[in-house]
C-alpha cells in the first residue's frame, strides 16, 4: 500500500472543491497564516481557500499528530487516538474520531462570517471569506464552540468536535453548498462502507490508466491519483469535469496544460479526455481566441497560450478511434480551424506572414529569455505548430469529405512551411525576430528547439544541429533532462521558472519531435532521464535541471500527465 505525503500531494477526490493540504513556508502566499492541515476550498472566486486549520486534542488539549492518506481516507495519528476523514462525494466529508477530539480554527476570518445553529446536532458554517458555506451534523459525540458574535459577525469560527464520553467515537459530516444545503446528506453512512466505494472509484480509473513497465508502476499510481483527485465537477464556466493544474496553489487550467492532461487520459478513458481537450473551445470567443487560463468561476483574457491543440489532437486520434467519431471530428475540426485563423489574423500585425506572440504568457514560456527584448516576438515555435495544425485540418477536411477545405488548408500548410524557412532559418540555426523592424532576438533558450516537433519536415542538416546542441552537457543536457536555459547562458537561474529548470511539456515536446525524426536512442534516453526524475522528486511544476530537485507547486497534473505518457511510449522504445 502507498501512503501519500500530504506536504506534497493534496488530499481530495475526484469531482470534489474539497481538499486537504499542509500549508509550511513553500506557500509564500500565507505567511499570516499558522503552520498546519487545512481543510480548503479550491472555488475560483474564493478569496482565501484556507476555510480552517485541523489540529488534534485530548480532553481540550492540543496534541502532536502525524497525517497518512490513501486515495479513499486521511488518517491523523496521535498518542491517544486516530481520526479519519473522507470524502465520499463530492460535496460530503465524512470525518470519524476514535478517542480523540479534533479542533478546527478558522484563519484570516471575514467580516460577516458565523455559526448559526440549524436544530439538533446540525449547524451551518456561512463562510464569507471563502464564499462558501458549509452544514455540519453530528452523529455521535458533541460540538463545543468558540465563535463569539459581535453584533455584525463571530469574531472567531473555531469549533471542537469531541467523541461521545462513552463510546469514545465521534462521527459527523460536512456538506458544501452555495445557496441551500442538501439535506439528504445527512443521512447517516456506515463510515468504512463510504471509504471502500471511494476506493473502487479511485482503482477503476488507476486501472483505465496507461500501462508502464514494472519498475514505475508506484510512480503510476501516485502519478494517477494526482491527476484524479485533481478533477472538479462541472459548475459556473465549466462545462465539462476539469482537471485543475494543482489543488495546492495552481487550482486553475491553463489554455496548453489541459492538452496534456487530455493525452494522458485517451488511452483509457477517452471520453474525459475529449472534455478536458474541449474545455476552452466551449469558451472560444467568435473570433476564435482562446482564454489563458480559467477556472469554475473565472475566465482570463488578456493572453493566450501556444495552438500545440492541432498536434495534441492528432495523438489523441493515434490513441484511440473514438475520436474519429464523425461528430466529434466535426467539433475539433470547427474549433481548430477558428484558433488557427485567430492567430494568422489577429497576431500578425505586421503581415508578414509569420504571426507573432504578444509576450511571454502566450507562448506558455512566461520569462522565457525569447521575450527579454521585447514583448512582442516572432518566434519559430509559434508557426511551428501552426504548420502541424494546419496539416491536420487538412487531414480531417479529408475524413469529413470538404474537398475544397482540404485542399485550402493544404496549400497554407505548405505556405506557412516556405515562410517557416524563408524567415527563421539563418546559418543552419533557428531564431526569434521583434516584429516590424525584425531585430535579431539574441538567447539562448530551448524554446528555440521546440520546432524539432516538425520532425522530417525539416533538414537534416538543421535536425543534426539541433540533436548536436541538446545533446552537449555545456548547453541543454544533465542528469535529469534538458535545462529550459542554456547552462552557459548567463541567464540561467536554477530555480528560473523558463530560464533553467526541466518542465513537462518541453520534455515532451523535444521527445515528439526526437521521434517524429527518427532519432529513437536520443528520445529513449530524455524519456528514461524524465521518469526516474519524477520517480524520486515527485510530480513539481518544474525542476532543478543540475540536481533534479523539484519547484514550486508539488503536485502538478501536467507533469503527472507527461510522466504517464512516456513511461507507457518507453514500452514501445
Amino acid at each position: 500500500m502507498i501512503n501519500y505525503d500530504i506536504n506534497q500531494i493534496p488530499f481530495s477526490r475526484y469531482g470534489s472543491y474539497i481538499s486537504f493540504s499542509f500549508i509550511d513556508e513553500r506557500w509564500d502566499a500565507k505567511q499570516d497564516f499558522a503552520r498546519g492541515l487545512y481543510l480548503r476550498n479550491i472555488h475560483g472566486d474564493s478569496p482565501s481557500k484556507e476555510v480552517f486549520r485541523i489540529e488534534a486534542s485530548f480532553q481540550g488539549n492540543s496534541l502532536p499528530f502525524s497525517v497518512s492518506y490513501i486515495p479513499e481516507m486521511m488518517t491523523l495519528h496521535s498518542e491517544y487516538g486516530k481520526a479519519y476523514f473522507c470524502i465520499s462525494e463530492p460535496k460530503k466529508l465524512l470525518i470519524r474520531s476514535h478517542g480523540i477530539s479534533l479542533k478546527f480554527f478558522s484563519e484570516g476570518y471575514w467580516i460577516h462570517d458565523n455559526i448559526i445553529q440549524r436544530g439538533n446536532n446540525t449547524w451551518v458554517l456561512n463562510c464569507k471569506k471563502n464564499r462558501i458555506s458549509y452544514l455540519l451534523h453530528i452523529f455521535s459525540g458533541k460540538l463545543v464552540l468558540n465563535s463569539p458574535w459581535d453584533g455584525i459577525k463571530c469574531s472567531r469560527m473555531d469549533f471542537e468536535l469531541i467523541p461521545d464520553q462513552d463510546s469514545k467515537i465521534f462521527e459527523g459530516v460536512i456538506l458544501e453548498f452555495r445557496c441551500s444545503p442538501n439535506v439528504n446528506g445527512l443521512c447517516y453512512e456506515p463510515f468504512f462502507e463510504a471509504v471502500n466505494k471511494v476506493k473502487v472509484e479511485f482503482e477503476s480509473f488507476l486501472s483505465k490508466m496507461p500501462e508502464v513497465h514494472q519498475s514505475y508502476s508506484k510512480t503510476r499510481e501516485i502519478a494517477s491519483y494526482v491527476n484524479w483527485s485533481s478533477v472538479i465537477t462541472p459548475e459556473g464556466h465549466l462545462k465539462y469535469p476539469a482537471m485543475l493544474m494543482s489543488k495546492n496553489w495552481m487550482t486553475n487550467i491553463y489554455s496548453w496544460d489541459h492538452c496534456f492532461n487530455a493525452l494522458a487520459l485517451s488511452y483509457g478513458l477517452p471520453d474525459l479526455a475529449w472534455q478536458q481537450f474541449s474545455i476552452f473551445f466551449e469558451m472560444q470567443d467568435e473570433t476564435g481566441a482562446l482564454p489563458d487560463f480559467c477556472n469554475d468561476c473565472l475566465k482570463i483574457w488578456n493572453f493566450t497560450k501556444p495552438p500545440i491543440h492541432g498536434w495534441t489532437f492528432n495523438k489523441m486520434l493515434n490513441n484511440s478511434d473514438y475520436f474519429k467519431d464523425i461528430k466529434l471530428l466535426r467539433y475539433a475540426y470547427d474549433k481548430l480551424c477558428l484558433w488557427t485563423k485567430w492567430w494568422l489574423n489577429y497576431r500578425d500585425d505586421d503581415k508578414d506572414g509569420i504571426p507573432e506572440y504578444n509576450h511571454g504568457n502566450d507562448s506558455g514560456w512566461d520569462n522565457s529569455t525569447v521575450f527579454s527584448v521585447s514583448p512582442m516576438v516572432e518566434s519559430p515555435d509559434l508557426t511551428a505548430f501552426l504548420i502541424l495544425q494546419t496539416d491536420l485540418l487538412s487531414e480531417i477536411a479529408g475524413m469529413l469529405y470538404l474537398k475544397e477545405e482540404k485542399e485550402y488548408w493544404y496549400k497554407l500548410c505548405k505556405n506557412l512551411e516556405r515562410n517557416f524557412f524563408k524567415h527563421f532559418l539563418f546559418d543552419n540555426k533557428l531564431m526569434a525576430f521583434i516584429p516590424f523592424t525584425h531585430e535579431h532576438v539574441k538567447n539562448k533558450s530551448l524554446l528555440m528547439y521546440m520546432p524539432l516537433i516538425l520532425g522530417r519536415r525539416l533538414p537534416q542538416e538543421l535536425v543534426s544541429s539541433m540533436i548536436l546542441d541538446l545533446k552537449n552537457k555545456e548547453k541543454f543536457l544533465t542528469d535529469f533532462g534538458l535545462a529550459t536555459e542554456s547552462l552557459s547562458s548567463e541567464y540561467y537561474e536554477d530555480d528560473g521558472y523558463w530560464r533553467g529548470p526541466i518542465w513537462a511539456p518541453s520534455t515532451l515536446l523535444i521527445i515528439e519531435g526526437l521521434k517524429q525524426a527518427g532519432e529513437y536512442d536520443f528520445a529513449k534516453i530524455l524519456i528514461k532521464k524524465y521518469c526516474d526524475m519524477v520517480m524520486t522528486e515527485g510530480f513539481s511544476e518544474n525542476f532543478s535541471a543540475k540536481t533534479g530537485q523539484g519547484y514550486r507547486d508539488p503536485a502538478y497534473t501536467w507533469t503527472s500527465s507527461v510522466f504517464l505518457i512516456l513511461a507507457h511510449e518507453l514500452l514501445y522504445l
